[in-house]
């Protein structure tokens, strides 16, 4: 079975979670390729190519081939992270908000059905109600 091993290299298996609260960073590996630092509070919770963030708030450094990109899932939007990206990302109650500092993210807004690209930046906050521009970043 693929899994996920955390820096110092146990493996995690469907649905683990991996709960960060403000210490030093949490490398994850996905066994097919894409990584991951997390620097924040909140709880990971690791499926098969897809790392998702119910709640908390953090800085993300992903690094991943183009041919498996690092899929980060929030409460409203999911992203797909191609390359080295460094973003800060805050779940709130009703929005989820991102912003990259470098590289790009691929979003897919769940409420709405939309897509699009963040470049380094700029960010978005993803609510029910829709999208707004956010011109600081989102978190740490």
């Amino acid at each position: 079975m693929g899994g996920v091993s955390p820096g110092g290299g146990f493996p995690l298996g469907n649905r683990d979670r991996v709960t960060v609260s403000g210490e030093g960073p949490v490398e994850l590996t996905l066994a097919d390729g894409p990584r991951m630092s997390f620097r924040g509070d909140g709880e990971l919770i690791l499926s098969p190519g897809v790392v998702a963030l119910p709640e908390g708030e953090g800085a993300i450094e992903a690094a991943a081939p183009a041919t498996r990109p690092l899929v980060l899932r929030l409460p409203t939007v999911r992203l797909e992270l191609e390359g080295s990206a460094h973003l800060t990302v805050r779940v709130e109650d009703d929005e989820s908000i991102v912003w990259v500092a470098a590289g790009k993210a691929a979003w897919c807004d769940l409420a709405a059905s939309a897509t699009g690209s963040l470049p380094a930046g700029h960010g978005l906050a993803f609510s029910l109600e829709g999208r707004t521009p956010v011109e600081t970043p989102a978190g740490p």
